[in-house]
């Protein structure tokens, strides 16, 4: 990634709250013995990581276009709604992932077994499901496929010490295991994404470009900081020293919606979160991104959501208990 796009001091503040609300629930299956023929097909519903441990191979998606090769030591990161095909050739037929997974793979860490036995390949993998992937705005700017090269003998340094820890934590199976690879793979994705930033498309910029401005950045910081306050147009451009119509149309062309719409956005991202991680009741929770009444609150989340505030912690609770492990029973 270009320096230019680096986060300088005045917007850390707010690229790290978009970091810390990156919900993410992770499952680490055991390592994957491959031998070719073979070709692993994952239908989206989770996102994945894959390390190439032993060998070669390629990915590919529903685009045939795009093929990438991968050698020994890359990270593939694909993220959740992704299809995407892990195989020894463009052409195998393969088989779904998800299907091939059994409870045993993740529960007593069970290595997979596939393929012809032909030519050997070894990934490390892990899964993971994000709450809102379509509502956050770090996983947004996120490229739908990364790759992370390794050093030709194995993977980058940062890669392989966070892989090995997942790992651990994965056959330990202590009490707060869960919770460390939760953070572990996410400062994987967060690390992997700002170490080796790959070329984005320029809507998925504007919010790299709006944190590095010299005024938008401090805005989206109080925002993100203080989402409880009752910002205006004009307090936010007064904060940053701008007329109030300098400031919302500067904010707008950088970000391609107006302050207020973000600061919809950004509070109804708290909000999931807080519904998500927290026990606070509806009142208390529109108190802290910035409703006067519960019932305000719910109107605007249920505009922005779908789903009422209550339905939405329903299903966010129903899908956690139904999703220890990913696989779909066959």
């Amino acid at each position: 990634m270009s320096d230019s796009l680096a986060p300088t001091r005045s917007s850390s503040d707010a690229l790290t709250a978009a970091m810390e609300d990156l919900d993410l629930r992770c499952w680490v299956p055991g390592p994957f013995h491959l031998s070719a023929p073979w070709a692993l097909h994952s239908s989206g519903r989770f996102g994945w990581c894959h390390l190439l441990r032993q060998g070669e191979c390629c990915l590919h998606t529903n685009n045939p276009d795009r093929l990438i090769h991968l050698d020994i030591g890359d990270l593939v990161i694909v993220q959740q709604g992704t299809t995407h095909t892990l195989a020894d050739a463009p052409e195998t037929p393969a088989n779904s992932l998800e299907k091939l997974l059994r409870p045993s793979h993740f529960d007593q860490h069970e290595i997979l077994n596939h393929g012809g036995g032909g030519a050997r390949v070894r990934v490390n993998s892990v899964c993971f499901l994000s709450g809102q992937p379509t509502h956050s705005p770090l996983l947004s700017l996120m490229p739908d496929i990364q790759v992370v090269q390794g050093q030709g003998y194995g993977p980058s340094a940062h890669v392989d010490c966070i892989f090995q820890l997942i790992a651990k934590e994965a056959e330990a199976g202590e009490p707060c295991a869960q919770t460390i690879i939760n953070r572990l793979v996410r400062i994987l994705l967060i690390k992997s994404f700002y170490s080796h930033g790959t070329p984005l498309p320029t809507e998925r910029i504007a919010w790299l470009k709006a944190l590095v401005d010299p005024a938008i950045g401090p805005a989206l910081a109080l925002m993100h900081q203080h989402p409880e306050e009752p910002w205006t147009v004009a307090s936010l451009a007064n904060e940053v020293a701008m007329s109030r119509t300098a400031f919302a149309v500067r904010f707008t062309e950088t970000l391609g919606k107006s302050p207020l719409e973000y600061l919809t956005e950004w509070r109804m991202q708290r909000a999931c979160s807080l519904l998500a991680k927290s026990q606070a009741s509806i009142k208390e929770i529109a108190a802290q991104v910035g409703y006067d009444s519960a019932a305000s609150f719910s109107k605007a989340f249920a505009r922005w959501a779908g789903v009422a505030p209550k339905t939405h912690r329903e299903q966010i609770r129903d899908s956690a208990a139904h999703s220890r492990i990913p696989p779909d029973k066959p």
